[in-house]
């Protein structure tokens, strides 16, 4: 269970309103979804649900229909101060090839500071949206911010053989 579904359990993510109890295990990829486009219809409000679609829908490749769930769980979730929605939108919208939308989800999961800067060590989606903008960036020639990106997800504990060629770009020392 992600981390954002944990802290909605348990309530200090957002106003707790009766839950409909998302499944969990897509068994049967029809019943699944079938199962969480009833408990949408009887629980609207409710976030859980359409993470679980957004996930299953990301799982799948279905990039398209996974963006539509993650938008309608920030819907719900319009002040949250978890980058896991909007960095999963993001990732979802890169997939699907909208890079702009992607770029400014991305770019929004990073504005939102966790409240101790030992937070920004734990949270891979922090650490992931930056590791995307690099790519995305790699990919539009503009070299600055992909270092930019690169460097900070290195920073912040990402893995550098995961950047392969540019590396080495990256890692030189920043001159002033």
């Amino acid at each position: 269970m992600t981390a954002l579904a944990c802290a909605l359990l348990i309530g200090c993510a957002a106003p707790r309103q009766a839950t409909s109890q998302a499944p969990t295990s897509p068994d049967d990829p029809e019943a699944f979804v079938e199962q969480l486009e009833v408990r949408i219809a009887s629980f609207p409000d409710d976030p859980l649900n359409y993470l679980a679609l957004g996930e299953f829908y990301e799982r799948r490749g279905q990039y398209g229909f996974a963006a539509h769930y993650y938008r309608a769980l920030l819907e719900r979730l319009p002040d949250t101060v978890d980058t896991e929605p909007r960095f999963r939108l993001g990732r979802a919208l890169l997939m699907e090839g909208r890079r702009d939308e992607a770029r400014k989800q991305l770019l929004a999961c990073l504005t939102i500071k966790p409240k101790k800067i030992d937070q920004y060590w734990s949270n891979s989606h922090y650490r992931e949206a930056h590791f995307l903008l690099g790519n995305l960036y790699q990919q539009q020639g503009d070299s600055e911010r992909m270092c930019q990106h690169f460097r900070e997800f290195v920073r912040l504990g990402g893995d550098a053989e995961r950047l392969g060629q540019v590396y080495e770009q990256v890692t030189k020392p920043q001159e002033d």
